[in-house]
């Protein structure tokens, strides 16, 4: 995080402190965000994961996250919706169980993920809905 922020010459600084994403002042020193980390969910194999991905590293926008959950909140998700549904596609292709090829294909061809579950008679069923 610091260096990502602090440094320009960490390779991911463009993504990071060239876009302008800050570090809460606090978390500077680290028992203050040990501490924060500690009472907010901190445990081995997580990774702080920005809520908003164009937000600061801060209290409010950070989250201790797994691997599939940071990578499904990144800004190049393509994200498709579908009935008050917005996912990317990874969690289209899971929820549907659709290899995930077939629909970045047919969305790289142009169709819209309600064309696609229309088409092939998809079922969706995300907590009551059908």
């Amino acid at each position: 995080m610091k260096s990502r922020c602090l440094r320009p010459s960490d390779k991911r600084y463009h993504d990071y402190g060239g876009r302008g994403i800050k570090i809460y002042e606090e978390w500077l020193n680290f028992i203050p965000f040990l501490n924060w980390a500690v009472t907010n969910g901190f445990q081995e194999g997580l990774t702080l994961e920005r809520c908003n991905v164009n937000g600061n590293y801060e209290p409010k926008n950070c989250r201790w996250a797994t691997n599939v959950e940071q990578a499904n909140n990144k800004r190049n998700n393509k994200l498709l919706s579908y009935n008050d549904i917005t996912m990317n596609m990874k969690q289209w292709s899971d929820l549907l169980d659709i290899p995930y090829p077939h629909i970045k294909d047919r969305v790289r061809r142009g169709q819209s993920i309600e064309f696609i579950i229309k088409k092939f008679g998809y079922q969706i069923k995300i907590e009551g809905k059908r």
